[in-house]
């Protein structure tokens, strides 16, 4: 199962109570195998879900605040879709209308997500942030000793081809096959 979290809801926390009510709901042995990709994205004050009919993909709509309980019923409602059910299939169902928090602690169906519950925020990372000048100071010094390598391997390179040059000059020279009048490499 791939989860792509964009909450600020602890993605590990998320994962445990989805794979929970997969064992729960998904009515085959193979629930751990099933392909499913869980989108969590952040969604104004109501708490929702969608998902195919049959289907293997779940999106999950989290407010910044929610009770704990309800995202475990709308996990399990969304979970009956992918097993191929409809709301018209599930109208008579527990899962079919939205229920109240008082209702869903005190049911005996729902009793498979209390141990699930504590839903913690992801830790926030701060990351020290660099003066820009001086990250850009630092790569122009970078970028100069580069160039300066490359300016040293062209000098020994020149004078390297300059030797050679005024080797040649010399021999075609005294065999008569080149001017001696005519510009030569200094």
């Amino acid at each position: 199962m791939k989860i792509q979290n964009t909450t600020k809801w602890n993605t590990k926390d998320l994962r445990r109570l989805i794979l929970v009510g997969m064992k729960q709901f998904l009515q085959t042995d193979d629930w751990k195998y099933k392909l499913m990709h869980v989108w969590v994205k952040k969604r104004g004050k109501l708490l929702g879900g969608r998902s195919c009919v049959g289907g293997a993909i779940i999106t999950l709509y989290l407010p910044d605040e929610f009770e704990p309980i309800q995202l475990a019923w709308l996990i399990a409602h969304e979970l009956e879709h992918t097993i191929g059910l409809n709301h018209k299939d599930i109208k008579g169902n527990f899962f079919a209308n939205w229920k109240s928090s008082e209702e869903l602690l005190n049911s005996d169906i729902m009793k498979w997500a209390l141990p699930y519950l504590n839903i913690g925020k992801k830790e926030v990372v701060v990351k020290e942030k660099k003066d820009l000048q001086i990250v850009r100071y630092e790569r122009a010094q970078k970028v100069l000793e580069e160039k300066l390598k490359k300016f040293k391997r062209l000098q020994t390179q020149i004078k390297k081809w300059t030797t050679k040059v005024r080797y040649y000059e010399k021999v075609l020279v005294a065999a008569g096959k080149i001017d001696n009048s005519k510009e030569r490499v200094k």
